[in-house]
């Protein structure tokens, strides 16, 4: 079976809730996506049913 190898990178910047980060991978079908503490926790919480 041939091995997969998948990799990507994560830059944050400022502190824990206020600030901000990009993903991206080898790919490119992460390229730059953004992201926040909120985007990625608390979206989350609203989810509950």
């Amino acid at each position: 079976m041939a091995v997969i190898q998948r990799t990507a990178s994560a830059t944050w910047r400022g502190d824990l809730k206020a600030g901000a980060g990009r993903i991206d991978s080898t790919s490119g079908v992460l390229a730059g996506t953004p992201y926040t503490f909120m985007t990625r926790f608390e979206s989350a919480l609203t989810r509950r049913s």
